[in-house]
C-alpha cells in the first residue's frame, strides 16, 4: 500500500512501515525500495532503537540522544584498530617522504630501479602505501549507512526522534525533511528568529563544534607535511581545509540534529584517537615532534630510526656494509670462526673490505686493515679495492686507500679485473666523474678506449663489485633480504 500521490514500480519490493504502508525517504520523497542497502540500514536502525529502549528501561532521561553517543563510540571503538593502522600508515608516509623524494631523484632515469628501492623502504618501515586507504574504504559504507539510519527513523516516523538532548531542542529538527535548507536561519520576525533566540542558537551549537573538530583534523593531517616551493601548489593546500570547514558546518544547519550529533562525537572521537596514535609515534620515532612541526628531522634521526628497526648485524661483511665500527669491533673481539675471518668471502664472493669500501665506510675500513685484512685482495669477479672506491663513487676511500704504503708501487694503474676493466675503467663505465677528475689530475691516470661490452653495463655498476648489498640484491647471508635493504638506505 503507497500513500497518496506515490506511484510503486511494478515487480519492486518496498520496505513497509508498522502500519502496513510503504515508507517515503523524507530527502527525496520516493518509497524505500527493499533492497540489501536498505536492509542494512534498517538492521543498524534496529539496533539504535533497542540501545534506546534499553536506555529507557534504565530510566535513562533523554535516551534517544544518549543512544546515539553510545551507538557511535561502539562504532568507533570497533575501528579503532583500523583507524590506530591507517593514522599510522599516513604518518609513516608522511616520514618516509623526503627519502622517497631522495630516492625518486636519484633514479628517475631508471624507473625499475626507482620502484624497487621504493619497495625496499616500504618493506624495511614496514608500512603498506595503501594502508592509509584501504581503512577508510573498509569505513565509508558503515559511514554512509548511517546517514541512513536517520532518515529511515524519520521516514518510520520514530516517536523519539523527536525528542530534545541536553541544550538541544529537537533532534529531529531545524530540517526534519532532510532537504538541505537554509530556511530557519532567516525566518525572522521583529528583529528576533521565529523559534525565539533560545532554540535558535542552540541550532548553532554543533555547527561550532564541528568546525573546531575538523579545523584540529586538518591541522592533525598537515603535521609534518614539507613546506611546499610553488605557490599555487601552497595556496590550495591552504584553502582546501576551509573547504572542507565549510561543508561541515554547511551540513549540520541544514540537517536535523540527530545528524550532527553522530558527526560530531565521531569528529571529536577522531581527534582523539589520532592524538592517541601520534603520541605514540613521537615516543617510537626519535624527532618526531620536531618533524610534524618543520617537515624535517634534526639531524641523523631518520637514519638513526633506519638503524634502529635493523637487527643488529651478525657477520664482518653485514656490520662493514652498515658502517657500524662497534659491531664490527665487537665480532673481531669474539674470535675466530670461519665466518669471522676478515678476508673471507661472503655469497657474493665479497670480503668485508669490498663492502666497507663500496658504502664509503673508513672507519670501518681502517679497523678491517687494522686488524689484518688484505687491502690488495680481490673478489669473484677481480675487482680489487679499487674497483670498488671508483665504481661506487667513494672518493675519501679510493684517496685513503692510494695514500698507504700498499699502493706506492704505481701496480694499480694497470690491474684489471676479470671484464678487463682498470680502475680508470671501472669509474668511467658507472659515470663517476669525480674520481676520473682525480685519478687524472693526482695519478695521471685515464681511462682506456669504451669497448663495445662496456656500453651495454654503462650506470648499471659493473665494474664495482657484484653489488655489495648495494641497491638491489640481498648480500648478508645471516640476516637475509630485509636486512640487507635496510642497510642500503642507511
Amino acid at each position: 500500500k503507497a500513500p497518496p500521490g506515490i506511484e510503486l514500480e511494478e515487480g519492486v519490493k518496498y520496505i513497509l512501515g508498522s502500519d502496513g504502508v510503504v515508507l517515503i525517504d523524507p530527502m527525496n520523497n520516493k518509497p524505500i525500495p527493499d533492497d540489501w542497502w536498505n536492509g542494512f540500514i534498517g538492521f543498524q536502525s534496529d539496533i539504535l532503537k533497542q540501545i534506546d529502549s534499553i536506555f529507557r528501561a534504565a530510566g535513562v532521561d533523554q535516551a534517544f540522544g544518549w543512544s546515539i553517543v553510545f551507538y557511535t563510540i561502539c562504532i568507533k571503538a570497533l575501528f579503532y584498530p583500523m583507524t590506530k593502522d591507517q593514522v599510522k600508515s599516513t604518518a609513516m608516509m608522511q616520514v618516509l617522504s623526503p627519502k622517497m623524494k631522495e630516492i625518486q631523484e636519484r633514479y628517475q632515469g631508471d624507473p625499475e630501479r626507482m620502484n624497487q628501492m621504493l619497495g625496499q623502504l616500504y618493506s624495511v618501515m614496514d608500512v603498506n602505501p595503501l594502508g592509509g586507504c584501504v581503512p577508510v574504504l573498509i569505513q565509508l559504507p558503515i559511514f554512509w549507512s548511517l546517514y541512513g539510519v536517520w532518515r529511515r527513523l524519520a521516514a518510520e516516523h520514530y516517536e523519539n526522534f523527536e525528542e530534545g538532548w541536553l541544550w538541544v531542542p529537537s533532534l529531529a529538527k531545524p530540517n526534519p525533511d532532510f532537504q538541505f535548507k537554509f530556511d530557519w536561519l532567516l525566518e525572522f520576525k521583529d528583529g528576533a528568529p521565529v523559534m525565539g533566540w533560545e532554540d535558535y542558537l542552540a541550532y548553532w551549537v554543533f555547527p561550532i563544534l564541528l568546525t573546531g573538530f575538523t579545523l584540529i583534523s586538518n591541522q592533525q593531517a598537515q603535521a609534518g607535511r614539507a613546506k611546499v616551493e610553488d605557490e599555487n601548489q601552497q595556496l590550495l593546500l591552504q584553502v582546501l581545509p576551509w573547504i572542507s570547514v565549510y561543508f561541515i558546518a554547511s551540513l549540520s544547519l541544514e540537517l536535523p540534529q540527530a545528524v550532527s550529533l553522530y558527526y560530531s562525537v565521531n569528529s571529536g572521537l577522531s581527534v582523539a584517537q589520532t592524538q592517541i596514535v601520534k603520541n605514540g609515534l613521537r615516543e617510537e620515532i626519535p624527532g618526531y615532534d620536531v618533524f610534524e612541526k618543520t617537515g624535517k628531522f634534526p639531524d641523523s634521526s631518520f637514519e638513526d630510526l633506519l638503524k634502529k628497526s635493523t637487527p643488529a648485524p651478525k657477520t664482518l661483511h653485514e656490520a662493514a656494509m652498515r658502517g657500524d665500527e662497534e659491531a664490527l669491533k665487537a665480532i673481531l673481539d669474539s674470535g675466530g670462526s670461519d665466518m669471522f675471518k676478515v678476508n673471507a668471502w661472503d655469497q657474493l664472493q665479497i670480503a668485508p673490505m669490498g663492502y666497507a669500501v663500496a658504502r664509503g665506510h673508513i672507519g670501518c675500513l681502517r679497523l678491517l686493515r687494522d686488524r689484518g685484512a688484505n687491502t690488495k685482495a680481490v673478489d669473484g669477479q677481480g675487482n680489487t679495492l679499487l674497483h670498488f672506491a671508483a665504481g661506487y663513487g667513494q672518493l675519501p676511500a679510493l684517496r685513503e686507500l692510494l695514500e698507504s704504503k700498499e699502493f706506492e708501487d704505481g701496480e694499480w694503474k694497470t690491474i684489471k679485473n676479470k671484464r678487463g676493466q682498470t680502475i680508470a675503467d671501472a669509474a668511467r663505465v658507472n659515470r663517476k666523474g669525480a674520481v676520473l677528475d682525480y685519478l687524472e689530475d693526482s695519478h695521471g691516470v685515464t681511462p682506456a678506449a669504451p669497448l663495445v661490452q662496456e656500453a651495454e653495463v654503462v650506470d648499471a655498476e659493473p665494474a664495482a663489485p657484484a653489488a655489495p648489498a648495494a641497491e638491489s640484491r640481498s648480500a648478508a647471508p645471516a640476516e637475509g633480504a630485509n636486512a640487507s635493504a635496510r642497510a642500503a638506505l642507511l
